[in-house]
């Protein structure tokens, strides 16, 4: 077992971390039923409100969403090439 002591705050940060790169380098699938299954079953499985679960992976997206905002910007600001 490790020595190092995370606090709760931490945990959930990294937990957090872990799911925003896992949003970003694996193909996640944003048909909306398929993600409205996922974010139901995964609350089922974890034992938390589907509202919760919803309000969660909308963060996530946006975040997600944001970032590639973000470079579309940049790239369609540098006109043609």
């Amino acid at each position: 077992m490790s020595t190092l002591k995370l606090s709760k705050e931490r945990r959930n940060e990294i937990a957090f971390l872990f799911l925003m790169n896992k949003v970003q380098n694996d193909n996640v699938r944003l048909s909306p039923n398929d993600v409205l299954r996922r974010i139901v079953n995964t609350a089922k499985d974890i034992g938390i409100s589907k509202q919760e679960a919803a309000a969660f992976f909308a963060e996530v997206l946006e975040d997600r969403f944001s970032e590639l905002l973000k470079v579309l910007n940049q790239v369609s600001e540098q006109g043609e090439s």
